[in-house]
Order: structure tokens, then C-alpha cells, then sequence
């Protein structure tokens, strides 16, 4: 028995090691997706306000992300009671994940185009106006045929490229991802662009796609942990397989019931843990009944018409006679 229970309380030990481990793992995943979340949106909004006219920067995934991985830190810290946090922060960190891979290709797919364009060919104005840009151009002034030009209305601080401008054949359109954009409003010059802003936007992408990995390796240690039984539940169920449910001990011809050692599992951040068997609370002992004689015989009432029995006078024995010598 001393060697069963030994063994039992090494199975538990071991669990609660593994236990330990996943809640970790979970907590610093978790940690680690809300720190590349706060970069994300950094680099985000950074782009979305540097360029007027052209709304990139996906810093929109960030926000699924650092809700989803606050619930579930939530959760990890509640351990058994918190499954229904970590459940809703996994759905969270999924929707995160989602929204994560589309923020990547449209921040690479804007990113592509601004490399693509020729800032050498641009101008920068700094007071806005009406400047005139020739059809089929291959630089931003007059050719020497004089082709026929058309009008761009550009505001202030607003770096334009013509000869993009001409390959739309002078329309005024919003910006879209399947064509290069002709201008940058609100900027400082083109070299702003050409620089930092395609830079900030392939930051985007990278931290939108690190962002990806780590939300699916955060929602996969959460739901590992969460399905993990608690230490407790593990060292109940080994006592329960492995010893009956209760041990009958005879004492003065009596069965007392005594219950099943309890598992102890004392928790220490500093120090590691312990788990033991409480030893079981000591029984009463039950005395054995104390024997009572039965009440004497009391005759009940005699029925109607019947004579009730006369106790039998008492007579004296007489004396035998003595013998009369002759």
C-alpha cells in the first residue's frame, strides 16, 4: 500500500509539472501577441494618417488580437474558472487571424505599387492649384511636340507624378489596388514616400504576418491548456482507480465506514510543488447496543362472561404422624 500510494503521488506530480508547462506556454504566447499587436498598430496608424488620400496601414487585426489575448490571460489566470473567458478570447484571436492575412496582402499589394512608381518623374507642390500635365507624357512637362495636355487639380503639400496621371488618360479616380496612385496628398515631398511610407508599409506586412504565426500558435496552447484537467480532478481519479471506494474496518463486532485518503495539492510560485494524501479523519467508534431485558408479564383484561382464575388457597402441609412405639 505505502508503495501504491507512492506511485500515485508521482503520476500526480508529474501532471501538475505538465499542468504548470501549458499554463506558461499559454501565458507567454499571450503576452508575446499583444506586444507584436502594439507594433502592429504603431506602423498602422502611422500609415493610414501620414498620406491623405490613400487609407493603407492594417492595424485593424491589432485590435482583434489584444482583446482575444487579454481574455485569455484572464482566463489562464482563473484557470478552472475561466474556460468561458478563454473560449471567447480564442474566438477573438481567430477573427484576429483573419482579418491578419487580409491585412497583409493589401498592405503588400499597396506597398508594391508605391515601389513601382518612378519618383524621379514626380513633383512636389507645396501650395495647391491647378497644374497641367501632357497626355502621353514620359516626364512631368510639355514634350516637344507639343501634345495636348490636360488639367490636375492637386492641393497643398501634395507630391503628383503626370506621366501616371497620363497613363489613366487624365481620369480622376479614387485609389484602388490594381493601379499605381498619381498622388500623395498631405505629405512633406516625394522623397517622404518614397522612403518612409514604402517602408512603414512593408513593416505592416511584416508584423501582420508574424502576427498570423503567433495567433494561430496562441490559440492552439489556450485550447491545449483549457482542455487539460486540473491537478486535483487528476489525483481524485487515481485514487478512485486504483483503491476501493471505501475501507471496512471491523472494531467491537461493528462495520465502520472510513472514506478514501484525500489528495492535498499545495501551489507555490517560489517553491516547488507538493502533493500528498491527507490521512483520512478518525472514526467513531460505534459502542455495541446495550442488552435490556424484556418487561415482566402483565395478564391483560379478562373478557365478559369468563371467570377470572382464583390463585389456589395456600395449606399448610401437615406434619407427618409419628410412630406410636408398642
Amino acid at each position: 500500500m505505502p508503495r501504491q500510494r507512492a506511485v500515485q503521488t508521482n503520476a500526480v506530480q508529474r501532471h501538475c509539472k505538465a499542468y504548470e508547462q501549458k499554463q506558461r506556454n499559454a501565458m507567454i504566447a499571450c503576452v508575446c501577441q499583444i506586444l507584436i499587436s502594439l507594433l502592429s498598430v504603431a506602423f498602422g496608424i502611422s500609415i493610414y494618417i501620414s498620406v491623405e488620400n490613400i487609407r493603407l496601414g492594417a492595424f485593424w487585426p491589432a485590435i482583434g488580437f489584444i482583446i482575444g489575448a487579454s481574455l485569455c490571460m484572464a482566463g489562464i489566470y482563473l484557470k478552472g474558472a475561466g474556460k468561458s473567458w478563454m473560449v471567447a478570447g480564442v474566438v477573438f484571436i481567430c477573427l484576429g487571424i483573419a482579418m491578419a492575412f487580409i491585412g497583409a496582402i493589401v498592405d503588400g499589394v499597396g506597398a508594391g505599387l508605391v515601389a513601382r512608381t518612378d519618383f524621379s518623374r514626380c513633383v512636389y507642390k507645396r501650395y495647391g492649384g491647378t497644374v497641367d500635365c501632357p497626355e502621353g507624357s514620359s516626364g512631368g512637362f510639355l514634350d516637344l511636340f507639343g501634345t495636348d495636355t490636360c488639367s490636375l487639380t492637386v492641393p497643398d503639400k501634395t507630391c503628383y507624378c503626370c506621366y501616371l496621371y497620363a497613363e489613366r488618360n487624365c481620369e480622376t479616380l479614387s485609389f484602388s489596388l490594381s493601379a499605381q496612385p498619381y498622388k500623395y496628398e498631405g505629405v512633406k515631398g516625394c522623397w517622404e514616400i518614397e522612403h518612409t511610407y514604402n517602408n512603414l508599409l512593408w513593416s505592416s506586412v511584416a508584423c501582420n504576418v508574424i502576427s498570423f504565426f503567433v495567433g494561430v500558435i496562441c490559440a492552439a496552447l489556450v485550447c491545449a491548456f483549457k482542455s487539460t484537467p486540473q491537478p486535483v480532478a487528476v489525483a481524485q481519479q487515481q485514487i478512485t482507480a486504483s483503491s476501493p471506494a471505501v475501507t471496512t474496518t471491523v472494531i467491537a463486532h461493528n462495520q465502520v465506514a472510513l472514506p478514501p485518503p484525500v489528495p492535498v495539492v499545495i501551489y507555490n510560485s517560489s517553491h516547488p510543488q507538493y502533493v500528498g494524501f491527507a490521512p483520512p479523519p478518525p472514526a467513531a467508534i460505534t459502542p455495541p447496543p446495550q442488552y435490556q431485558p424484556n418487561p415482566p408479564y402483565m395478564p391483560g383484561p379478562v373478557p365478559h362472561g369468563i371467570p377470572a382464575p382464583r390463585a389456589a388457597a395456600y395449606v399448610q402441609p401437615s406434619a407427618p404422624p409419628s410412630s406410636q412405639m408398642p
